[in-house]
Parts: structure tokens; sequence; C-alpha cells
């Protein structure tokens, strides 16, 4: 039987938000950076792409991230960069292969002497989902160290900030009618 899939955005967002510590909120006063992850399926090949969209950027000009997501069920087959950070260095943990990108967590890199604070298409993502994947719930998000990951220059000087990250869930379900 076909599997279905429905996407769904994370609540992540606004759990930040409600949760937040001191720090969050002060980064969130002096501008923020907020990535976004939105998924939608191609029917036709039964793969899933995530465009990942910055949609507030105060500013970037260093940024190391993990791609966390369930590899017994999603295998990364694909990545193209968007628009957004196109002013920084992109570098990823490896080359695209036949099987995928074998390493996880996938890691990507942003590096440049400024600050970039484009919005728009940062990447987008694409899974196969794999053989005899197991119906539920699955996040996909990308993951840093806070404090430390993330960086911006202010006055000459490089600090760090912790960006909200809105990450995407997937549904497997073998009914049809879940899209």
């Amino acid at each position: 039987m076909k599997k279905g899939i429905s996407i769904f955005l994370m609540l992540s967002l606004l759990l930040s938000a409600v949760f937040a510590s001191p720090i969050q909120i002060l980064a969130a006063e002096e501008g923020n950076t907020v990535l976004v992850m939105k998924g939608k399926e191609n029917a036709e090949t039964q793969e899933i792409e995530i465009d990942v969209m910055v949609e507030e950027n105060a500013g970037v000009c260093g940024m190391l991230l993990s791609l966390v997501y369930d590899t017994s069920v999603f295998t990364l087959i694909g990545l193209e960069y968007g628009t957004a950070f196109s002013s920084l260095s992109p570098i990823h943990t490896n080359t695209d292969t036949e099987q995928g990108y074998g390493i996880y967590p996938f890691m990507i890199s942003y590096l440049g002497d400024e600050n970039d604070t484009s919005t728009g298409s940062m990447m987008t993502l694409r899974f196969r989902i794999n053989e005899n994947a197991p119906e539920g719930s699955y996040h996909i998000t990308f993951k840093y160290e806070r404090d430390k990951d993330v960086s911006y220059l202010k006055d000459g000087k490089i600090l760090t900030k912790n960006p909200l990250i809105d990450g995407a869930k997937i549904t497997l379900s073998t009914d049809e009618a879940v899209k």
C-alpha cells in the first residue's frame, strides 16, 4: 500500500518564544535570525523536499549547522543552495554520492568577512523515504551549539547569537487520505 505523507511545521518557534531564556529575549530585541523549514512531497518520486527559508536576519558572518533527522527513515539525497547567505561561502561535510550524503549528522558551514542580512531561500534539501520506513511522525531540523556556532560582526567584534529554527515534522501513514 502506498504511504501517504503529511508535512507540518513544528511549533518550536512558538515554544521558543514562550520558554525563551533572558538571553534569547535579548538576542531577539537586537534582531535575531529565524530559519523556517517548509516541506512538501513529490508524490511521483515519493521524495520529500524541505525548503529552508531565512525569514528574519539582522546579520550573520559565520554559522555551523548540523542537519538532524532519523536516518533509518530518510536518506538525504540532494541539496541546492538558495539566494540567502549567498555572500557567505558555504561548505558541507561531503559530496553527493550514489547513496546520498552519507555523513551523519550532515553539517553545513557559512563563513564571510561581513554580515549577510539577506532573507529568502537558504537551501532546498531532498530526502528519499527509506524502504520499510515505519509509520509515525519524524522531525527534520538544524541544530547548533548555543553561544558558539552562529556569529555576527558588531563594531569590529565577532559576537555570537542563537537563531530561532522552526524545523519540519513529517508524518508517514499508510492512510492514503493523509497528505
